[in-house]
């Protein structure tokens, strides 16, 4: 079976990152250095979420924002910086 990367061959050095929405609330804040103002952030949800999301992009971070209170530590995700 083929995965992404066999299509996409700079996706073969890129890691998938896992986070956690650390307090309960409409937003959290992901700090990461190759976060660039003009990023493309990629999130999978791999455990239940309550919200649509919107994401915000800076140098250094991005923001989550919830349309719905997401729940502490229950709302888990992986992205990808692009």
């Amino acid at each position: 079976m083929s995965q992404l990367p066999d299509y996409l061959p700079f996706l073969r050095y890129k890691a998938l990152t896992s986070q956690s929405w650390t307090t309960t609330g409409n937003t959290h804040t992901v700090t990461d250095g190759d976060v660039k103002a003009n990023s493309l952030i990629v999130i999978m949800n791999t455990a239940a979420y309550v919200g649509k999301w919107h994401i915000a992009v800076s140098n250094g971070s991005f923001t989550i924002t919830s349309s719905d209170v997401e729940t502490a530590t229950s709302t888990t995700f992986v992205y990808l910086v692009l």
